[in-house]
């Protein structure tokens, strides 16, 4: 925060008056300039909050779809075991067709 002079303490020292309304003058030149900075200020950290919230929303959003992914690839993993499960098996009730068929037993 930026801290404003005190033109009236210029009043109390005993200055002539001329000087008093110069430096009373600049003083006052030198308050708006920092009030401007001050506002400035504040719009930069607004625009920046502004900026950062888009930012952790698109974090956000690219860590959801990593999760969503690892998870969709997780289930192709199962779905890859459950076929070559099913594979497996028939194979198997091939392998054993076929022997009764062609193995006289």
């Amino acid at each position: 925060m930026v801290k404003t002079i005190d033109t009236q303490s210029f009043d109390r020292c005993g200055l002539p008056p001329h000087i008093v309304r110069e430096h009373t003058s600049l003083l006052a030149s030198l308050n708006t300039k920092l009030d401007s900075i001050a506002e400035g200020q504040q719009t930069m950290r607004s625009e920046l909050r502004e900026d950062f919230g888009k930012i952790y929303e698109k974090l956000d959003s690219h860590s959801k779809s990593i999760v969503s992914t690892e998870g969709e690839v997780q289930r192709l993993k199962e779905d890859k075991k459950a076929f070559f499960a099913i594979i497996g098996t028939a194979g198997t009730i091939l392998f054993e067709l076929a022997s009764k068929l062609f193995g006289g037993k």
